[in-house]
């Protein structure tokens, strides 16, 4: 599982929320894959926002719900760059704006 998500980070697809999520729930742990992964996510998830990229509310709820596994708050998800110059976008309003629409 982990050498499919190194693999598919070196070929720059879409992180999967649901190995961190399942890396987290193991009993034996990869600190540096797992800080990597969470990084990936959150850098993934500003750039759907950013890009007008699709993203649904059930893939939104997976990807708070993979930060909060890994005790990062999925309000605070680091975004610089973002427009009157915030440094965090709060993914739980994103899921709170998309829920009705999927």
């Amino acid at each position: 599982m982990v050498q499919s998500e190194n693999s598919s980070a070196a070929s720059g697809s879409t992180p999967n929320p649901s190995i961190l999520l399942a890396l987290r729930l193991a009993s034996h742990h990869d600190s540096d894959t797992e800080r990597g992964m969470l990084a990936r996510l959150q850098v993934d998830a500003v750039k759907r926002v950013q890009e007008g990229l699709p993203f649904s509310s059930g893939t939104v709820a997976l990807y708070c719900l993979a930060m909060q596994a890994s005790c990062a708050d999925p309000s605070l998800t680091p975004a610089p760059g973002l427009k009157g110059g915030k440094k965090a976008m709060d993914l739980r309003k994103l899921l709170e704006k998309t829920e009705g629409r999927d």
